[in-house]
């Protein structure tokens, strides 16, 4: 049967937004105090887009879903957990990826209930720092995504959007993840991805 992709409502208009915003509070802090300024590069990282010709569908009627993926991207999958890393990039010292993950949550839990959890872990959590938070839809399911920065093993700074939506008596969760200072360039192949999600039961 054709699947008809599903687009995540404004998921990089927020997500351009939220890192805006953020951008905008810490340079107006700088000024409010009198600190000095430093120039930096206004090269921006070039947009990372892949044409449709070169995205496969996996599908895992296990899970209950099935989504678009690149062609050159590592597939690196366990139970409950579909994952794909990008290429190894020059200059680049964290792997780009994205991963979905599913699990049980009790049937009868409220979809605000889950919401409310996972932003307490988030902020509780030392090595996170949660940007900014919003609703969505993942293939016509109300979804939460919430955009957080994090630090890689090898110290790497990191962005986060991760998207959760909850099914039958379980949780999805879609986290994209980039090195900070390309993951506004991820933005529109995530975006495709994200919405070519879609359930299969």
């Amino acid at each position: 049967m054709p699947r008809v992709p599903v687009r995540l409502s404004g998921l990089m208009a927020t997500a351009r937004a939220l890192i805006v915003g953020a951008a905008a509070a810490v340079l107006l802090a700088g000024c409010s105090a009198g600190t000095s300024t430093t120039t930096t590069s206004s090269t921006v990282p070039p947009r990372v887009t892949i044409p449709e010709s070169l995205l496969d569908t996996v599908t895992l009627p296990d899970l209950g879903f099935q989504i678009d993926y690149p062609l050159d991207w590592t597939e690196a999958s366990e139970v409950g957990v579909l994952g794909f890393y990008a290429p190894a990039a020059q200059g680049d010292n964290f792997a780009e990826n994205f991963n979905v993950v599913v699990f049980p949550v009790p049937a009868e839990m409220p979809f605000e209930t889950y919401v409310q959890t996972d932003a307490r872990t988030l902020e509780s959590n030392p090595n996170i720092s949660v940007i900014g938070s919003g609703s969505a839809t993942l293939d016509g399911r109300p979804a939460s995504s919430v955009l957080f920065t994090t630090t890689a093993e090898n110290g790497a700074p990191v962005t986060v959007l991760r998207i959760i939506a909850l099914k039958d008596g379980r949780a999805y969760e879609l986290s994209f993840l980039a090195n900070t200072e390309q993951f506004d360039s991820y933005l529109p192949l995530f975006d495709a991805l994200s919405s070519s999600f879609a359930f299969t039961d």
